[in-house]
């Protein structure tokens, strides 16, 4: 099988600090499209993350690695599809996929969208944790700890268990995670994509209406 020639992933573009404003909305627009055209097909990919997303010299995106797809529509035609926690690196991994949820559906691929575009502006992943509890701590300062109707939408039964494990958060305001230099449209941006709840993140039809993306969009 033979591919157009990808000269990197994103993963070395963002530790070699090379990304500016306009590489960054452009980049992430092109994802939010492929992700829009997988959900489309009732596919969630599950991996995303910077090393799975190549990138060329006319900053042109591909995503690839699609080891982990499941396809949401089999349920509607009998099959079970069996949907694991083991899946994402666990940087990337949203909350409902960190606590064991065995319904979480196309918000997982949102919850990793937002990842990734955090760290092309910090430089840094945002949630590096180094077990799963950890990686929960995390979340948790950004997100603040979850009410019983967040807790409840990941349809989890380990969720409140390992949530009430961690007795203080300490929730770090969202000026303190990005300098001033980065636009407020991208951290508002990055705030909805990394909602604890599932159902309150956007969709990628939404995400490409955003603000941020102005120059590029183009509804046709």
């Amino acid at each position: 099988m033979v591919f157009e020639y990808m000269e990197a992933d994103l993963h070395n573009v963002i530790s070699q600090r090379i990304l500016q404003d306009i590489h960054i909305r452009f980049v992430v627009y092109q994802l939010a499209k492929a992700i829009k055209y997988l959900h489309s097909a009732e596919l969630i990919h599950r991996d995303l993350k910077p090393s799975n997303i190549l990138v060329n010299s006319d900053c042109h995106i591909k995503i690839c690695d699609f080891g982990l797809v499941r396809c949401l529509a089999a349920d509607k035609t009998g099959d079970c599809v069996v949907l694991t926690e083991e899946v994402a690196t666990r940087w990337y991994r949203a909350p409902e996929v960190l606590l064991g949820s065995k319904s979480y559906d196309k918000p997982a691929d949102i919850w990793s969208l937002g990842c990734i575009l955090a760290e092309m502006l910090l430089f840094k992943p945002m949630f590096p944790g180094n077990s799963t509890l950890n990686q929960l701590e995390k979340i948790l300062t950004f997100t603040g700890r979850p009410s019983g109707d967040d807790i409840a939408s990941l349809d989890s039964e380990l969720a409140r268990t390992m949530i009430d494990s961690i007795k203080s958060v300490k929730v770090k305001p969202i000026k303190e995670w990005f300098n001033s230099s980065v636009p407020a449209e991208a951290v508002e941006l990055i705030s909805r994509m990394l909602d604890f709840n599932p159902s309150r993140r956007p969709t990628a039809v939404q995400i490409l209406q955003h603000p941020f993306f102005s120059q590029f969009h183009n509804p046709s």
